[in-house]
């Protein structure tokens, strides 16, 4: 199927506009996370989907969705158990999320195969700055785009959280590895692709590289070995340069940008070039790249110890806040069995050294965080939204015509739901709604126009495509 438009070719509908606006608003705004930015976030969402229903009706297929009726029980759920603790509002937190997430899976469901396109296109963009900020951050010891955490520097990004970057970049450059399977000789989408992963690798997240790995498996295994090593060879190459550019300044208190910026140009260098068969002239301009890289790579070794200091602070499972914090949970869930503490009630305190008291607001682990305040009840429901979303997502292979795009999606989906089990991303709104996005993303209209169409071998009676559209 193709598309093609007879008049406002370069307009965009208002619900995909108000989304990028969104997204935007979600990942410069330090993700989301304070209430002025998350004030925005609602006025946009809201505007969305008043812009969906006046000009493509009322969303009614889509309200039966499974994954948006999903949202639905487990708000009523939050929602419930806040009001029987006495404070309804306490649940505002999951009802509003989850109201944002069925919103943005609403609106992307509804758009066509090409504005799906230029939305994910958008998307990586917005990623791809953010990732841009924090190798800024790192170089120059810039904070809050980079943040000290012990003897290493870590990337914050525009979210100003190290793990959020991670739980943010990781799903997009997965997906912009799929997306790269489809046109592996695109240098726009290898050089996106390895700004993401080296603004990923440095926010030094072991949850982040564990969820990399778990997805770019699962996206190895969708596309094939080949392809994969084909689409991720490049932008991973890059990204690896650029990274051994910025270990100097990860571990040394005094930054050292003109090897970061040398190596980042050598890394983009790489990655571009390889994403076509080089001919005489980029084979000159790749060899300039891998002498710069090499440089780079050595002024990283020599860095008075540096990899063995990330390897100190940084490859181990074990960190005392966190485990306390898990433990207190659990314990709280063992006192609550079914419906849970509440929102907003489980109080995650416990004992330290010297008679002090230390308090978590979450576990960092958010499966764990819905079973101590809403109990066996609410992980059931939780659950069960994921499994909506991954049956959802599964069917879609049927009719997404770009297998990579879809493969890239999955994995994005699969990686995102392991880190949420390292870390508190599902409280960030800039990570949940991306998620939001891609789930909405692998059933546009128009692929469910392909599906009739190809199912019955005959276009169908009424075609789902924006006034002025032609569908040959």
């Amino acid at each position: 199927m193709t598309m093609t438009r007879e008049r406002g070719a370069g307009a965009l509908p208002a619900p995909v506009l108000l989304l990028i606006g969104v997204f935007a608003v979600a990942i410069f705004g330090q993700g989301g996370y304070y209430p002025a930015a998350q004030a925005f976030l609602a006025v946009g969402l809201a505007l969305a989907m008043l812009a969906t229903l006046r000009t493509r009706g009322p969303p009614w297929s889509e309200l039966r969705y499974p994954p948006v009726l999903a949202c639905g029980a487990l708000a009523a759920w939050a929602l419930l158990r806040a009001t029987l603790g006495g404070e309804p509002s306490d649940a505002s937190g999951y009802v509003l999320m989850l109201a944002g997430v069925a919103a943005v899976i609403v609106v992307c469901g509804r758009t066509t195969r090409t504005e799906r396109d230029v939305l994910l296109d958008a998307l990586t963009a917005l990623a791809a700055i953010a990732a841009l900020t924090g190798l800024i951050g790192v170089a120059w010891h810039y904070s809050p785009w980079a943040l000290g955490y012990g003897p290493v520097w870590r990337a914050a990004t525009t979210l100003t959280y190290m793990n959020a970057a991670a739980g943010l970049l990781v799903p997009v450059g997965l997906l912009a590895l799929g997306r790269l399977a489809d046109e592996p000789r695109s240098r726009v989408r290898a050089a996106a692709a390895c700004v993401i992963l080296a603004g990923a690798a440095a926010t030094l997240s072991r949850a982040g590289a564990l969820a990399f790995v778990v997805g770019a498996a699962v996206l190895a295994g969708l596309i094939g070995p080949r392809r994969f090593a084909r689409a991720a060879g490049p932008p991973a190459l890059g990204a690896a340069i650029a990274w051994a550019g910025l270990l100097p300044s990860i571990v040394h208190p005094h930054p050292t940008p003109a090897i970061a910026v040398l190596a980042l140009v050598a890394g983009l260098a790489a990655a571009t070039v390889l994403a076509r068969p080089p001919s005489l002239a980029t084979r000159r301009v790749a060899v300039a790249a891998v002498v710069a890289a090499m440089l780079a790579l050595g002024a990283g070794v020599a860095a008075g110890g540096g990899l063995s200091r990330i390897r100190a602070d940084r490859l181990t499972v074990s960190e005392s806040e966190r485990s306390h914090a898990g433990t207190v949970a659990l314990r709280i869930a063992e006192q609550h069995p079914l419906v849970g503490a509440g929102p907003r009630h489980a109080t995650l305190a416990w004992a330290g050294p010297g008679s002090r008291t230390f308090v978590a607001r979450y576990a960092h682990d958010e499966y764990l965080q819905v079973l101590a305040e809403l109990g066996a009840i609410g992980l059931a429901l939780l659950v069960g939204l994921l499994a909506a979303l991954a049956l959802q997502v599964w069917r879609a292979r049927r009719w997404v015509a770009s297998p990579g795009l879809w493969a890239g999606i999955a994995a994005a989906l699969v990686a995102a739901a392991v880190h949420g089990g390292f870390d508190f991303l599902w409280h960030v709104p800039a990570v949940v709604l991306v998620c939001a996005a891609l789930a909405g993303a692998a059933r546009s209209s128009a692929t469910a126009t392909a599906v009739v169409a190809r199912r019955y071998r005959r276009p169908p009676l009424r075609e789902q495509q924006p006034k002025g559209s032609v569908v040959t």
